[in-house]
């Protein structure tokens, strides 16, 4: 308070110098400054707004007036749409729930409609048509998420003369995502939808040009197998047969299984397979019958009457023939059943396996039957090899069925202790079996963890270890015990030789102290001194 008072005081000797009009120039200034304050803070005090600009241009009032219904104040500043930055985040989603951002997928087929005349042609009409859908496409397709920019050219098949074979329609789409984002993920949508609003128009015909890249996209055929994923497939079908068949034959130790499948080398065949009816149907049918007969009568000899005579008894000479003849007509065999068939590479037309079996396991079986013997030779393990090598190849026949019989080649192999030998190659020294062997790798993860474990435990001792305290003499100030007189004579003697003692009186020791001050005061101001030692030691001193 006393600060205002003296401020004050000051302020009124300082206008009382001044003139009226000295007085009211400065009291103007005050108001003006005081107003352009209340304007400042009346700004300041307003929400911040940000412009919201993602919808479409001819929408700006239908925009603003469901915002302001919504109680949002948004407000059109410039033509630009502006909400509080508060509401911004409301705002947006209000205005994609009611799909206000975009503009209205069908206006453009509203604005054929519109402007059609009873004066246009048919060919006329369709062109609008065309360019209408490819409009109405084009806005779908911008409404997917991160689209900024889609144009849709579609290609219709002009009407030809007869006999003239068909061509499907075909599109090319561009289309610019946000950034430098691909757009490989949306190819399949934007191809299904337009190949779903032309007639006769399949996803494969769609291409799809990246407006960011330059780079085109097109939808494979389901049906289409790629070299590359037909050597994965290749790939994932040996290994789940060598799999399956070690599982099989993991009774054997150390067996090794290599597995080849053969596919087809066809990379697309389509087959029609008709089947038809066991008999033909009966058509018409034609039946002639023809009975011929050849009678003579036989009487007594002499003179006959011309009347005839009956007389029973009578004996008859002649011959009968009967003829049947059918004609019959039959239609075509019926079809009952018509089947498309598609193949393609990945038919397995042959699975070869080959299985390598250690000559140790056909050892150990001759032995458990013949325990007397100590190593049989390569004669008497012969029958064992054969036996079990077949019962190998009965049990792998199964597992590879295909279009064709497969390979299976069974075959002993020497130990793994033996072939070392065989190529020439020293056996392994006692390190590298260690490291070879499978539990150098357990053994050593849990060695770094047991070190691990003791750095950790050491660092939280040295951190949990209490600080040594002074002691109750050191605290209380109590000088330490000095050793006694024969400790001290015991270090005299140790040494080379005594030093002699001087004696130093008062005078001397001022006039030490006066040289080593003369000493310093040369070595930091040299001029000054030896101004004062001129005036100090005169010439007769010298």
């Amino acid at each position: 308070m006393e600060v205002l008072k003296r401020s004050w005081t000051q302020i009124r000797a300082a206008l009382e110098g001044l003139t009226r009009a000295e007085k009211g120039f400065i009291i103007s200034l005050m108001v003006i400054g005081v107003m352009a304050l209340g304007m400042l803070l009346w700004y300041a005090s307003q929400p911040e707004t940000v412009v919201i600009s993602q919808f479409a241009s001819g929408r700006v009032d239908e925009v603003r007036t469901r915002l302001n219904a919504a109680g949002i104040d948004a407000r059109i500043e410039g033509g630009q749409l502006r909400v509080p930055v508060a509401q911004q985040n409301e705002a947006i989603a209000l205005l994609v729930q009611g799909d206000l951002l975009t503009d209205d997928a069908s206006a453009a087929f509203n604005a054929m409609i519109v402007n059609q005349s009873p004066w246009t042609t048919d060919k006329q009409g369709e062109r609008a048509y065309l360019i209408a859908k490819q409009t109405v496409l084009a806005n779908i397709i911008r409404k997917m998420r991160g689209v900024r920019m889609a144009d849709v050219v579609i290609s219709m098949p002009q009407d030809k003369g007869f006999g003239h074979t068909f061509d499907r329609p075909s599109a090319s789409v561009s289309v610019a995502l946000d950034g430098s984002r691909s757009v490989k993920p949306i190819v399949p949508a934007v191809a299904a939808l337009v190949a779903g609003s032309v007639a006769e128009m399949k996803p494969q015909d769609v291409s799809v040009v990246d407006a960011n890249t330059g780079q085109t996209h097109t939808v494979r055929d389901r049906d289409d197998v790629l070299p590359t994923d037909k050597i994965q497939l290749v790939e994932r079908l040996e290994r789940q047969k060598r799999e399956q068949i070690e599982r099989l034959l993991r009774y054997i130790p150390n067996v090794i299984v290599a597995v080849n499948v053969r596919t087809d080398t066809i990379h697309k065949q389509q087959d029609e397979q008709f089947d038809y009816s066991k008999t033909e149907p009966l058509r018409r049918e034609h039946v002639i019958e023809r009975i011929s007969r050849n009678i003579a009568q036989q009487g007594e000899p002499g003179v006959r009457p011309n009347t005839g005579m009956d007389i029973n008894g009578a004996n008859a000479s002649g011959s009968e023939e009967t003829l049947n003849e059918t004609e019959s007509e039959f239609g075509d065999k019926q079809l009952v059943k018509r089947s498309h068939i598609t193949r393609t590479g990945l038919n397995t037309q042959q699975i070869n396996v080959t299985v390598n079996v250690p000559r140790g396991y056909f050892v150990s079986l001759f032995k458990s039957a013949n325990p007397d013997v100590a190593q049989p030779t390569d004669e008497q393990l012969q029958p064992v090899v054969d036996r079990q090598l077949k019962k190998i190849e009965a049990q792998i026949e199964p597992l590879i069925a295909a279009e064709s019989t497969g390979v299976i080649a069974a075959h002993m192999i020497p130990d793994e202790t033996v072939l070392p030998a065989i190529a020439g190659v020293a056996p392994a020294s006692g390190f590298e079996s260690i490291v070879s062997s499978g539990w150098v790798g357990p053994v050593g993860v849990t060695l770094l963890a047991l070190l691990s474990l003791a750095l950790m435990l050491g660092m939280v001792r040295k951190a949990t270890q209490p600080e040594s305290l002074p002691s109750v003499e050191e605290l209380a100030g109590v000088p330490p015990t000095l050793p006694s007189e024969d400790d001290l004579v015991g270090e005299v003697e140790e040494q080379e030789s005594s030093m002699q003692g001087l004696e130093l009186d008062e005078d001397e020791l001022k006039s030490r102290h006066m040289a080593e001050q003369i000493s310093e005061l040369i070595k930091a101001n040299p001029s000054e001194a030896s101004h004062i030692l001129s005036k100090w030691v005169g010439a007769d001193d010298y």
